[in-house]
Formats: C-alpha cells, structure tokens, sequence
C-alpha cells in the first residue's frame, strides 16, 4: 500500500504512541479570490488539553443545545494516549470530560449521541482487543466502540479485530438501534505488514454484539479499496465512501452502496488530475436521495491539489463536481475532510488550508449552495499548524467545527472547538432600468427610448418592448436566490379588452438604446426578423418557452399596482455569463385586441417605474 494513502487512513502505533491522523496535511489549491457573500462571524471558540498533544476529530449538536467532542488525549488518561469525550454547553463551556483506555495507546475518530441520549464512541485501542506486537514490538490496535450514557459513564465497550492493525473511523446508530462501524482492517492479511488496508464495514446490534462484517479488500486485478465514513440510507442499505488505489499508483474517489445485509449493490469511483491520488473523506445521503462526497483531488504532475466535492444522484452517477483551488505550482494547498447539507439545501465543508510556500495551516470553511457553487469562504488560526475534522449546521443555523489548534491551548496541540454564527439573509438590490425602448410597429423606425410608459399586446398596430439592468454589480460566481421583475400597470385606465394580454419575458438579442427600435437593433442594423429577435429558456431564437409569464385577463380594469415576474432563471444566466446580459424582451403571447401598458423609466413618479429585485444566496 502506498504511502501516501497510509497516512491519510490509519490510526497507527508508532512505538508506543498511536496518533489518531485527521489527514495527512500535503494538500489542496487556492481559495478562489471573489467572495460571494460576505462570511457570517465567529461567535466563540474553545479550547481543551493540557500540556501534551490533543485533539477533536468529531463533533455533534446535542439534543440539550450543547456540543459533544470526540478525540485523542496525551494529557489525561491511563497512559500513551486515550480516547477523549467532551461535553460542552452551548457556549462551549465543558460540564464534563471521560477518558477511555490504558496503559497503551488508544483513541476516538467518531461520536453520535444515541436515541436514549448517551454517546456511541468509534476508534482504535492498542490497549484491549486481540492485537499483538509486530516484529518491531509495536503494538497492534484493534477497532474499538464504547457506548457512554448522558453523563458520559462507561455502559459498555466492544473490540473488533484479529491480530493487526484494526480501526474504526465513523460509526452511527442505525434505524434498528443498532450501529454500523466503517474502518479497516489488516488482520484479514495475516501474512502481511501494513501492506494492505481493506476497507471494513461492521454491523452490531444494540450491545455492540457483532451481527456481519464486510471487507472490501485488493481484488485480484491489484485494486485496493478503503473505507473512510458510512451513512445509513432511507431504504435501510449504506453508502460507504473512501478511496480505491490503483496498480498505477493513483487513486481515485470510490462510492459504494451496499444493502441492509452488507452485499454491495454497486459500487463507482470519480477521478480527477491524471497522475494525482484522490480521497474522499465524508459522505452523506442528501434530501433528494443522492449522495455528497467531500475530499481532495490531488494535482496534477505534482501541484498543490484541490479540495474536491462530487454530487450522485441515488444510483452513484456524477451530478456534478466542484473543486475549490486552482491546482498549480504556485497555489495554496486545500483539503476538505468533512461536509454537512444545510437547511436551505446547500453544503457547509471544513478542511485545511496550507498557504503557498508556507509551512502552517489554517481551518478552512467554506459552504457552497445546492449547486456547489461556493458562496463565502473564512479561515480560522494559521500562523502555527490548526486542522478541522469535522463540522455540523448547529439548531440555530450557524456553524460547528472540531479539531486541533497549536496556536492556542495549554500544549504542543489542543482540542479546539469553533462556532459559527447564522448567516446573516442578504439583503435584497432594487434596480432601475438603464434603459427601456418601446417597440412599436406603427412607427417602425422611431428611436422610443424617452417614453413614460412601455407597452405590450395591440390595437390597431403590435407593441413590444426592451429593457435593460446593469448587473455589473454582481460576480460571475454569485448565486442568484431570487430575482423579480415589477411593472406597474395603469393603461387603458377604467376598460376592459376583448383578449387576455399574456406579457411574456424572454432574453433579447443583442440591442443599442440609441437606435433600438421596430425595425432596427442598432445603426443601420436591421432585427432578424423585424419586431425584435429573441431567445426563450430553451435557448431557442423566436422560440415559445418564457423565462416568466403573466396573465393580465380581458375583463379587468387597471388597478394601479404593481404585478412581478419571476425572471430569476435569466437574471442567473447573465450574471453567470452563461449569455451577455441583454436584458429582458417584452411582448404579449398573442396580439391581438389587447393592448395594455405599463409605467416606463421616464415617468414622473419612480415609486410607479419599473423595478428589478434581486437577492442572493
């Protein structure tokens, strides 16, 4: 097994220590440098260790409002190293603290409060369990689960393995009260010396009883699959992410879904930079069913590589993918170790950040919308060496994130806790039109441009429009959440008409205030066709899909109000750059008796004016 993997999977004893491993720290590309929303503050953060290395790998919103931490300690404990449980209120003030282990090394990756309201614990121990020594006298550790209750007081403990190096990294409680443990185990080798780690998947029942087990060992074409985090899914099954290694020496993304039993049912790798090792280090079943996966991508030919998110649907196919980094020689290296889907259905992820040419690190958090697209970025520490492994959206709509600082704390490495407040809503942009010209058959040549009203349908001859919002405001990453058009009806004042007026918005071809009209888009540049060319949400010329529509019925008066279009669809497509932003294309579905109008830019009163309402995620 390649070295590089190693570092990042295993819980491993070096003489006498076990060093629980968020991951190896070796990573990721730039942070992009536009921001599209402003990051929401931190609250408070915390510390806990003493004078020797410390660490949270885990944590979780409890149930009362507090936090319950899961790590490593060197400062407490029987000796070597300890599992760490913490439990802190929702200030991030500690009520209490257990260790669990002995005279060797053992600690905890992963915790879950339990449906009776205790703690369910994963790690490693070298202290218990079958373990031996290896030829070195380095003791084995085997996978270890202690269930606690709210008080933290041990009920029981289980170990898993054989004669190697066992561990668990992910564990939680499943639909039958049981648990399902991700990890790996070499004790299936036992012919070998930490050359293969095979991806290992346990069910146990409500004592931690085994019920079956799952490797997912180096096949016989040379592959090598391991497991880093499980989730349980809405049909009973699991879906296990990790990394497959390559005879090549690469590796790539690996997603596996296996049935209630343990027997997979399909199984799908993701790769990125050619050449490059790619880990997935957090997985969650997402509100549609599919599947978001975080990691890294490593660079290519030897760059810095790039914090990584892929989105499945329920079948394991790629939806999309983001990276967030550049991936060259001269970027900052990024990592992404875990991730949560956030109430408005977008995703928070935490890692590390290591800036170019520097030997420190920083947390890293970014979220990203439903989408991927990265909304706000903030880092935390970084003048020494700070890691997040793990981070949750709390019950108030902020932010939790568990990991170890050297920049604060009592010791070489502590345990350090963050809160992030809520995000605070954006704040919703009114605009006015740059401009609005009035395409009017009966006078196809005249420039309208300084008119008080803007019109649509016909009478004796047919109206159109278009407009025009400068949204140069706006970056091409910026996620639009909501974008709305408001035009103020007031004509024909008091009657009725024989026809609805249908108003239809689609995105116009290119067009110049100055000589837009009927017949001309711009100097001596006649519309193809004349009346205006336009493109539907389709993409297609003159086609009949609207962006927005509203229907204005043939038997209502105008009442003097305003009437919104949703035109968001378009609004994101311009400031994406996905098409030049020409503005909105104004005409009625049919036309045919059933001329109205509405006020334009020009009018008196800019309380009645149209209005373009945008807000973003």
């Amino acid at each position: 097994m390649n070295n590089k993997i190693r570092n990042f999977i295993k819980t491993r004893v070096k003489g006498s220590k076990i060093t629980i491993l968020l991951a190896a720290l070796i990573l990721f590309a730039m942070i992009p440098t536009v921001v599209q929303a402003v990051a929401p503050a931190e609250q408070w953060n915390k510390t806990f260790g003493g004078t020797s290395d410390d660490s949270a790998n885990s944590v979780q919103n409890t149930s009362d409002g507090g936090y319950i931490l899961a790590g490593t300690t060197s400062s407490y404990g029987a000796g070597g190293s300890d599992a760490w449980l913490i439990k802190v209120d929702s200030s991030g003030n500690q009520i209490w603290y257990k260790t669990f282990g002995g005279m060797l090394d053992d600690g905890a990756n992963s915790v879950q409060q339990t449906s009776d309201g205790g703690y369910i614990i994963a790690g490693a121990t070298a202290s218990y369990g079958a373990g031996g020594t290896d030829e070195y006298g380095r003791a084995y550790s085997d996978a270890w689960l202690i269930k606690v209750d709210s008080n933290g007081n041990q009920t029981w403990n289980k170990t898993y393995g054989g004669s190697k190096y066992d561990h668990a990294f992910s564990v939680q409680q499943t639909s039958d009260g049981g648990y399902i443990i991700a990890g790996d185990t070499n004790s299936s080798y036992p012919d070998s010396l930490i050359i293969y780690s095979p991806g290992w998947l346990i069910k146990v029942d409500s004592d931690g009883n085994h019920q079956w087990n799952t490797t997912f060992g180096k096949t016989a074409d040379g592959f090598d699959y391991h497991v880093l985090s499980v989730d349980q899914t809405l049909d009973g099954g699991y879906i296990v992410v990790g990394c497959v290694e390559m005879p090549t020496s690469v590796a790539d993304f690996w997603l596996s879904k296996v049935d209630s039993d343990g027997n997979q049912i399909w199984s799908k790798t993701f790769s990125g930079a050619t050449g490059a090792y790619d880990f997935a280090h957090s997985v969650q079943q997402t509100s549609d069913g599919g599947y978001i996966l975080a990691g890294e991508m490593g660079g290519d030919l030897g760059d810095p590589s790039t914090a990584w998110l892929v989105k499945t649907d329920s079948n394991g196919n790629e939806t999309w993918n983001k990276r967030f980094g550049g991936g060259s020689e001269f970027d900052d290296a990024v990592c992404a170790y875990s991730v949560d889907q956030t109430s408005d259905g977008g995703y928070i992820i935490a890692g590390t950040i290591r800036p170019y040419g520097s030997h420190t690190y920083s947390v890293w958090l970014t979220k990203a919308d439903t989408n991927g697209n990265q909304q706000w970025t903030k880092q935390f520490g970084g003048s020494m060496s700070d890691s997040a492994g793990s981070v949750q959206q709390t019950s108030d709509g902020g932010y939790i994130i568990a990991g170890a600082t050297s920049l604060y704390g009592a010791g070489s490495a502590d345990a350090w806790l963050i809160k992030v407040a809520p995000e605070t809503p954006s704040v919703p942009v009114t605009l006015t039109p740059t401009y609005d010209n009035n395409l009017r058959e009966s006078s196809a040549c005249a420039v309208l441009s300084t008119t008080p009203y803007i019109d649509v349908g016909k009478s004796k001859s047919r109206a159109r429009d278009v407009m025009l919002f400068d949204l140069s405001m706006y970056d091409k990453n910026d996620t639009i959440s909501q974008a709305t058009l408001s035009l103020y009806w007031y004509y024909p004042a008091g009657k009725t008409r024989t026809s609805d007026t249908v108003v239809d918005i689609y995105r116009p071809g290119t067009w110049n205030p100055k000589y837009a009209t009927w017949y001309y888009h711009d100097y001596r540049k006649a519309w193809k066709p004349v009346g205006g060319a336009w493109f539907d949400v389709n993409g297609i010329a003159q086609g009949t899909a609207p962006y927005a529509s509203v229907t204005f019925p043939a038997g209502t008066v105008p009442d003097n109000k305003y009437y919104e279009f949703d035109v968001t669809q378009l609004v994101q497509e311009c400031v994406s750059g996905t098409y030049e932003n020409t503005g909105f294309f104004l005409k009625a579905k049919t036309e045919g008796n059933n001329y109205i109008a509405f006020y334009s830019s020009d009018w008196s009163n800019a309380d009645q004016g149209p209005k373009l309402t945008v807000t973003k995620a």
